[in-house]
């Protein structure tokens, strides 16, 4: 019997993609094929196709998304939370693999697992092809998890879950807000303006920064109590809002997701002594930024790095989804649509910030 035909997007270079096509693999034993539904543009992507890692070159796109089971490998019934899975349920699932077995899973730090990439990082070219969530489908391997989307959230916020709700449920647990502190968040992209909802959810109050209003208007709308926009504002601006809202003090936490080396520098100069800043943003090695660590010393600044999450992270992020859906309005999110071969579109348009978050629907 021939074996059905799929398509995923290949970056042939940074700028470039093409849509090729591979056989649509079974399911081994422990694994879950999906027909994608609907994947994100997220800041990664946009990362890549600036060329601005050394270290991916070429390779798949997409890592948010969701799928519908298509079939079950061997040994399959439930998905990571116990709920039982049958073709044709929606689900969410850990874009990376966390192997238990590595150093750092043996540590417990299994956001760090050292062959979490084991597939992503693949070609396509290579079987079973579907690595990635710009494509038809999707095999989620044995040691990534799955879990099934609870009803009453809609595609695209779902399709958030696996990497921006999630990743900032993590990095809010890290900082740990309580009710009235101020938290600034640098950035407000996807992972950005979940995180305002997140800390408003908490009961802190923010400082929202971008250099887009339509940005600024949208965190705003999740709760920002001061937006700043840094194309228009200074440094000493920025401190002085951050200062209005703290009563001179500072700020709590500052969350940096911009993605740009520099915003991690003014970061630091909003924490007040004994802060917190969290860096997720920045992902791409080699590109720099100053530090002062003698000032850092003298006010014990707290620095954090995070990149992804555990696991069942993932799993609150979608409970944490389907409480608020009432609350905020990420309905809002949704600024464009593309179908699989616009992914070129997609990216561009993104990647000039001419769009909050892309979404490709399949």
């Amino acid at each position: 019997m021939t074996q059905p035909m799929g398509q995923i997007i290949k970056m042939v270079e940074p700028g470039t993609v093409a849509l090729q096509s591979y056989e649509v693999p079974d399911p081994g034993p422990g694994e879950v094929l999906l027909r994608m539904v609907r994947a994100n543009v997220c800041g990664s992507e946009l990362h890549y196709w600036a060329g601005r890692n050394p270290q991916v070159r070429a390779g798949c796109l997409g890592h948010e998304g969701i799928g519908r089971v298509e079939a079950l490998g061997q040994g399959v019934a439930t998905d990571n939370a116990g709920s039982p899975l049958s073709p044709g349920d929606l689900v969410t699932f850990t874009y990376f693999v966390v192997c238990q077995r590595c150093p750092s899973c043996r540590r417990g730090l299994f956001h760090l697992c050292e062959n979490g990439y084991q597939w992503w990082r693949k070609q396509p070219e290579e079987s079973p092809h579907f690595h990635a969530t710009f494509a038809t489908h999707y095999l989620v391997h044995r040691d990534q998890h799955v879990y099934r989307v609870p009803t009453g959230i809609s595609d695209y916020v779902a399709a958030s879950a696996n990497c921006a709700v999630a990743q900032m449920l993590f990095g809010l647990d890290t900082v740990d807000p309580r009710p009235g502190d101020v938290l600034v968040i640098q950035g407000l992209g996807g992972l950005g303006l979940y995180a305002v909802a997140m800390a408003k959810h908490r009961a802190a109050r923010v400082v929202a920064v971008d250099l887009v209003e339509g940005r600024l208007d949208l965190a705003q709308r999740f709760g920002a109590d001061v937006v700043v926009n840094r194309a228009k504002e200074s440094d000493e601006n920025l401190r002085d809002a951050v200062n209005a809202l703290s009563g001179g003090y500072g700020a709590d936490a500052v969350i940096d997701v911009t993605g740009v080396p520099e915003s991690l520098t003014s970061g630091l100069a909003l924490a007040h002594p004994g802060g917190q800043v969290l860096e997720i943003g920045n992902v791409s090695p080699g590109r720099v930024a100053e530090l002062d660590p003698g000032a850092l010393t003298r006010r014990a600044v707290r620095l954090q790095f995070l990149i992804r999450y555990p696991p069942w992270y993932l799993h609150k992020a979608l409970a944490f989804l389907a409480e608020t859906a009432h609350q905020f309005p990420y309905a809002a999110l949704e600024s464009a649509s593309y179908s699989l071969d616009e992914v070129q579109a997609a990216l561009d348009h993104s990647a000039r910030r001419e769009v909050v978050r892309a979404s490709i629907v399949m």
